[in-house]
């Protein structure tokens, strides 16, 4: 039996989650990356502490700003349907009254810019690797 086709509806949910997940996979993973160089050093009081080497601090940075836009993103589409929701008395404002536009282009407008931190994460994290890592050749 066939499969019926998608509705734009169920497609755009389905490419928004999935580069959702896919950018919070990729933020979770540079950070994992980072952390397998990283080192226990002393502050000044003697306490054990984490060291990293100064390159690897933007992409820390990029890769939990992207990570941060993905809390808001949500936390914004919840709030942006419950307005709509509760501004229509019996609940319908999605079937009677057409998309929320606003819940629709700020979650995408999101995404991009997610995307794009990780992506100038990952480039930093690509130079900063380079700059660590001596390749050995082994006969």
């Amino acid at each position: 039996m066939a499969k019926e086709p998608a509705s734009a509806e169920e497609e755009f949910q389905y490419y928004t989650q999935k580069a959702g997940d896919i950018g919070r996979q990729l933020g979770l993973a540079g950070l994992a990356v980072v952390w397998l160089f990283h080192f226990a050093v002393a502050d000044e009081t003697g306490s054990p502490a984490i060291g990293l080497n100064e390159s690897f601090k933007t992409p820390v940075i990029l890769f939990i700003a992207s990570l941060g836009l993905d809390a808001l993103q949500y936390l914004l589409g919840a709030l942006l349907w419950g307005i709509a929701f509760h501004q229509d008395s019996g609940g319908r404002a999605y079937q009677d009254k057409g998309p929320n536009i606003a819940a629709i282009v700020v979650p995408v407008y999101l995404i991009a810019v997610k995307l794009i931190l990780m992506a100038v994460g990952y480039g930093y994290l690509l130079s900063a690797l380079t700059d660590h890592t001596h390749w050995l050749a082994l006969n």
